[in-house]
């Protein structure tokens, strides 16, 4: 007399159903990874963008510092009675102050401004009776792709003859 199949020791199917839980967790686990390849290509990116902003405030500083370099007559005293003629000079003039306007690129995208502010006048240490220190504050910011901006402010003194001072 045989005995009818039992259900339980019944395998059929089983090598599917391994497979495909397989098959669903290499699923997850590429998801996962991917995931992860774009969060990390994201955190490049703005690591790029911020890098670069910072880099264009540079630029604006060293640009501000090389106009102070070419305009030995730059404001020293009194800067309320100053007139304003050029956007530049808005920067010596506290009350009329505005924020700069960008150094644009070729493609029009604001690349700095740069702000110079005059400090006063000292007299540096160790030095003779007949120099004065000018102090200058330069405040740059740099403006890169995705709205990333940097800012940069530096102080920097001049040196001229004062006799008499």
């Amino acid at each position: 007399m045989q005995t009818p199949p039992s259900q339980i020791f019944n395998q059929k199917g089983a090598a599917l159903l391994t497979a495909i839980m397989i098959l669903a967790s290499l699923t997850l686990l590429g998801l996962a990874s991917v995931s992860g390849g774009l969060v990390e290509l994201a955190i490049a990116r703005n690591n790029a963008a911020h890098n670069q902003a910072f880099y264009q405030a540079e630029n604006g500083w060293r640009h501000a510092a090389a106009w102070l370099a070419e305009h030995p007559d730059a404001p020293r005293e009194d800067l309320g009675s100053r007139t304003v003629t050029d956007p530049w000079d808005q920067a010596f003039v506290p009350e009329l102050a505005e924020e700069p306007e960008p150094v644009l690129s070729e493609e029009g995208r604001p690349l700095f401004s740069a702000a110079i502010v005059y400090d006063g006048m000292s007299r540096p240490p160790l030095f003779s009776d007949n120099v004065r220190a000018l102090r200058y504050r330069i405040q740059a910011k740099g403006m890169g792709p995705a709205q990333a901006v940097a800012g940069i402010e530096v102080q920097l003194h001049r040196l001229i003859p004062a006799p008499g001072y």
